[in-house]
């Protein structure tokens, strides 16, 4: 099967960025799972969507880690 074809000369959507206001509505009460949670951007998407209203669950490879991303 030959491999596909990628158009590198389309542009990349231009995406707007979101804070926790802007996604209130949208994950409140919302159950959300973050795998690579407790490092990196998934610390932060952790971090913001529990400001923003989610029940957010976090998996990483460290626990300590884990610990400090829920005391935050």
């Amino acid at each position: 099967m030959p491999k596909a074809q990628v158009d590198y000369s389309l542009p990349s959507p231009q995406l707007p960025i979101l804070g926790a206001e802007e996604l209130k509505g949208v994950f409140h009460d919302k159950k959300v799972l973050i795998v690579g949670g407790t490092r990196g951007v998934g610390r932060g998407m952790s971090l913001v969507l529990a400001e923003a209203g989610a029940d957010v669950a976090v998996v990483g490879r460290n626990e300590a880690s884990g610990y400090e991303v829920l005391s935050s």
